[in-house]
């Protein structure tokens, strides 16, 4: 699968590893780690240990059920990895998140950020989500009324990005044509 993120507004090829020294391989962090935060660590197969981004990935789960990717080459897979973070601006009591608009759209891992000392002042998810093509994804990043609303669209070609109201439009001329 190809691999992107989504943060703050913008969509970009591959996803950001880190080298974990514990399990002496590189690992995608998601969320933050203590108090009303949830740190998730996705082992990393197959990367060399001075790389800092992934581009294709094959999911694989290792014993105790534990989800690892692996780096490959590209497949030719029709789906796509996204890693959405939803973090954004500080904005007490706003939280960032993403739902489905259409398709079926899987979040394989998910971790959680937060602002204030016990994480109750706002929250942000950041995640990895599986894109089938014709999947679409809203999302809001925290913020409020602070940030936009936008949309991921897989398509056949590779995943779009739009602010919420252009894909609204994007949709409306898309029928106005079919008739």
């Amino acid at each position: 699968m190809r691999c992107y993120t989504f943060l703050r507004g913008h969509l970009e090829d591959g996803i950001a590893v880190t080298y974990h020294e514990a399990l002496g391989t590189p690992i995608v962090f998601l969320g933050e780690a203590g108090r009303g935060r949830k740190a998730v660590i996705i082992p990393v197969l197959g990367l060399p240990g001075e790389a800092t981004q992934m581009y294709d990935a094959k999911l694989e789960h290792l014993s105790a059920g534990v989800l690892a990717l692996r780096a490959i080459d590209p497949d030719g897979s029709a789906n796509i990895l996204v890693r959405v973070c939803t973090q954004a601006v500080y904005t007490r009591g706003a939280s960032g998140w993403w739902e489905a608009i259409r398709g079926n759209p899987e979040t394989l891992a998910l971790g959680r950020g937060a602002h204030g000392d016990a994480g109750r002042c706002g929250s942000w998810d950041d995640g990895l989500v599986v894109l089938h093509p014709g999947d679409v994804l809203k999302v809001k990043p925290d913020g409020a009324w602070k940030t936009k609303t936008y949309v991921i669209e897989h398509t056949t070609d590779s995943p779009k990005l739009y602010v919420l109201q252009d894909y609204e439009l994007v949709c409306a001329l898309r029928e106005h044509n079919r008739q």
